[in-house]
């Protein structure tokens, strides 16, 4: 209790509990080459107090001492930050160690390539605010949350040049934000490595028995994946073609999409007409495949069986 609250402030504290993540399942993410398989992971404390008033005193004093804190009501949340992780660090407690970023851009900057790699399900902000502070979690794209897609994608849309008026508007917005915007994006539509693997698997049943010898890709995976993201930006979003055609509309979105991708010329089709060809297959292939999943996950969220 003291070791976050000055002595004054730790009066009145009804209850407390220090949470944290059982890592049980060796296989998940980077957990066995950080040694967390059945480990338990220390990243935050609660306090409940007698009454809110007290509440709040104590909050500002642990704030004072380079705690982040959240209170409602009578209960304070102390979340994981420098300062938390000292005082497990002294008492040679197991926590998840946190880093310290001047700012949200420069933290999504410098993790998307963590993201993107899986290191681990996601990360845990605690956004230092004072009495305004909050806790927000980022999670990788084999998470999947639609609706954050969705949300980007009309964002991204609205800031394009061509979109007139708030096209104006956002070109008053600092580059860092708008870069944030696309690195959130590209992060939300990483092609996780559970769905390639469901991909492949699929593929690899629906082969023939007899041995088949496989070409090398024409294209380079990343820079598909790249192109994909950009030509995601330039249409309404999955969602929404979704909500009005259903399962319909997916060869549609498909064509557009292979369409926008290949005439992209980051991607590099070659010109060849053979090579052109195969490689106008590959992205179509690929695009079918994230159009379809991306389906699935959308249908199971908005028809999923509902609770009485």
């Amino acid at each position: 209790n003291n070791q976050i609250f000055l002595p004054s402030g730790g009066g009145g504290v009804k209850n407390c509990a220090v949470y944290g993540e059982l890592c049980c399942n060796p296989g998940l993410y980077s957990y066995q080459t950080r040694n967390l398989p059945q480990t338990w992971q220390l990243f935050g404390v609660i306090f409940e107090f007698s009454d809110a008033q007290t509440a709040n005193m104590a909050a500002e004093q642990a704030r004072a001492r380079g705690l982040v804190c959240i209170t409602q009501d009578s209960s304070v949340r102390v979340c994981n930050c420098p300062a938390l992780s000292a005082i497990f660090e002294k008492h040679s407690l197991p926590y998840i160690e946190s880093e310290a970023y001047p700012s949200l851009c420069e933290l999504v900057a410098r993790k998307k390539g963590w993201m993107t790699a899986e290191g681990g399900e996601g990360v845990v902000l605690s956004i230092d605010n004072g009495a305004h502070s909050a806790a927000f979690k980022w999670k990788i794209s084999r998470e999947a949350q639609p609706g954050t897609i969705s949300q980007l994608a009309a964002l991204i849309s609205a800031l394009r040049p061509e979109m007139g008026e708030q096209a104006l508007k956002a070109s008053l917005l600092d580059p860092l934000i708008l870069q944030l915007l696309a690195d959130l994006y590209a992060v939300a539509t990483h092609v996780d490595s559970k769905s390639l693997e469901e991909a492949a698997c699929k593929e690899k049943k629906g082969r023939n028995k007899k041995e088949q010898k496989q070409e090398p890709r024409v294209l380079d995976a990343r820079a598909v994946q790249v192109a994909l993201a950009s030509a995601l930006t330039k249409f309404d979003s999955l969602d929404a073609a979704f909500q009005t055609g259903g399962r319909a509309a997916i060869p549609k979105l498909v064509e557009r999409l292979a369409q926008e991708m290949v005439e992209d010329r980051d991607l590099e089709v070659p010109g060849e007409e053979e090579r052109r060809a195969l490689a106008v297959k590959e992205v179509e292939g690929d695009v079918r495949r994230f159009v379809s999943a991306a389906f699935s996950q959308w249908h199971s969220t908005n028809n999923g069986p509902r609770r009485p």
